[in-house]
């Protein structure tokens, strides 16, 4: 990060921020348990403090996964029924997978910018992430798969923001 300038920090951080948002939903929609989440969003104060609270409710509020919460969403339903297709179609457990994710969330970043600097980051990531998974599955076929899934996912993210940044953009 040190050797990219602070205009172009900032721009590739605005231009991908809402990718980056959408790649958190990801995660959580690709976790086996709602605790799952949990853990990996709040840190133990914060749980302390949210079961501390859960003890004085009545009656008591269950923890629930993402694609429950995306049910609530205040947005159109047709926009609802996109949201979680494509999000089915990020449906992968690897993409639940933290260490995944950050290297995910650092190639959603490290994205769309001519900056020769960015690109070669983008391109160390992926060299990262494709290491991380030979080691995981030692599967050269299953390596594979999995990238082009993660890719997929990549590509799906700006879908997925879409009508959250018209809304941003339509709000006075």
């Amino acid at each position: 990060m040190k050797s990219l300038n602070i205009s172009t920090q900032f721009s590739i951080l605005r231009a991908n921020i809402s990718n980056a948002l959408m790649l958190v939903q990801v995660l959580g929609f690709n976790m086996k348990t709602a605790n799952e989440e949990v853990e990996f969003v709040f840190n133990d104060n914060d749980r302390q403090l949210l079961s501390a609270h859960a003890q004085t409710q009545s009656p008591k509020i269950p923890t629930v996964k993402i694609n429950e919460i995306l049910n609530h969403v205040p947005v159109p339903e047709a926009v609802k029924h996109t949201l979680y297709s494509l999000m089915e179609a990020c449906a992968n457990p690897i993409l639940g997978d933290t260490t995944v994710f950050v290297l995910m969330l650092m190639l959603v970043i490290f994205t769309g910018d001519d900056e020769p600097v960015v690109s070669r980051l983008s391109a160390q990531y992926w060299t990262m992430l494709r290491r991380y998974l030979t080691r995981k599955c030692n599967n050269r076929v299953t390596v594979e798969s999995q990238m082009v899934s993660i890719r997929t996912c990549l590509d799906t993210l700006p879908l997925m923001a879409r009508p959250f940044i018209q809304m941003e953009e339509a709000s006075p």
